[in-house]
């Protein structure tokens, strides 16, 4: 068997092999120290960035006639469907469509946008406007969502 590359030998099993794989993890790290890639220690961690301001006029609990949508201060957004619903997460393939009876994620409002990522990793994009005691969605389609805020009365 010709051996092309030398790291190749630390990969196949020999009777040195222990001795060697001890080698070249020495060598590995005296190299990534060398070129200043030292572990970084706890006092070294980035800054961890503050989070996105969410409009107080966005969050609360809206409601339509067949699902309930919450939008949560800490940036989390929520679904419920009354019923098993067809809920699409990837809008470049129909296949994509599942049945749910509730979504979970995340968002971020900018300025009259709403960028939601879904737990599963799909993305959505909204429009909002608030009039009063009402929110309108709109989706990428141009579809108009009007949600209701819910009192707790009702």
């Amino acid at each position: 068997m010709t051996r092309k590359w030398p790291f190749m030998e630390f990969a196949l099993p020999s009777t040195r092999g222990p001795a060697l794989w001890v080698v070249a993890c020495c060598l590995l790290i005296l190299v990534g120290q060398a070129a200043g890639e030292e572990r970084a220690t706890g006092t070294d961690r980035p800054e961890l960035l503050p989070r996105p301001q969410i409009p107080a006029a966005l969050v609360g609990r809206w409601t339509q006639r067949h699902s309930e949508y919450r939008f949560a201060a800490d940036g989390t957004v929520s679904i419920n469907f009354a019923r098993k619903r067809r809920f699409l997460t990837d809008f470049t393939s129909s296949h994509s469509a599942r049945l749910v009876t509730s979504v979970r994620g995340h968002f971020e409002a900018k300025a009259d946008l709403i960028f939601v990522t879904w737990n599963d990793g799909s993305r959505l994009n909204y429009r909002w406007r608030r009039d009063a005691e009402q929110l309108f969605l709109t989706d990428h389609i141009g579809r108009v969502t009007p949600l209701s805020l819910h009192s707790e009365g009702r």
